[in-house]
């Protein structure tokens, strides 16, 4: 079970595939933003709390999943990740990252409806390293997402993140959900 404790956002935001029919019948797609936080440098006081960083830590979130429910605006039936590391010092590595619907529908909530985990994939493969100062975003993936909904996101980071120099969003004004080992 995961431990709740208020802490930072890992920077993300949640892309939706939207469809709008043309005059001449045809159909236009395009991505559309459903969720987003403002990235932010993580100043050495708002870093995670030990064991899972720090400003003394080697790493952040390392051996760590983070677990964080995102409230939707609108729905889709098509989403992709973006992950950010605009501000950080040294690439961030994605061992594994997945998305499901949290359990009761519920933002701020650690357990997720397994029945609904789609892992993430980035360009086919299941992890990925957003360079320092970038953005990766994950492959589209097939995900019936109604509005107003909450969305759970995973995040395994298995070596975590090198230094104190990381991008998230410590005003997040929500709990996240923080465990050792992968438990996406």
């Amino acid at each position: 079970m995961f431990d709740g404790i208020k802490t930072k956002a890992l920077l993300v935001a949640c892309l939706v595939f939207s469809g709008s029919a043309l005059p001449n019948g045809s159909e236009k797609r395009h991505w559309v933003g459903t969720w987003a936080s403002m990235p932010q440098e993580v100043e050495p006081a708002n870093l995670a709390p030990a064991p899972f960083g720090g400003a003394d830590a080697a790493a952040q979130f390392e051996n760590t999943t983070l677990r964080q429910t995102f409230h939707m605006s609108i729905g889709a039936d098509k989403i992709r990740i973006r992950f950010s590391n605009i501000f950080g010092k040294t690439d961030l590595p994605i061992t594994a990252a997945s998305i499901a619907l949290p359990v009761g529908g519920r933002a701020g909530v650690g357990q997720i409806d397994t029945k609904t985990t789609k892992q993430l994939k980035f360009k086919g493969k299941k992890s990925v390293s957003v360079p320092a100062g970038e953005i990766v975003y994950s492959d589209p993936i097939d995900f019936n997402l109604k509005p107003l909904s909450n969305l759970a996101l995973s995040v395994y980071t298995e070596k975590g993140q090198l230094g104190n120099k990381i991008t998230g969003h410590p005003g997040s004004r929500t709990t996240s959900w923080m465990q050792k080992g992968n438990h996406g």
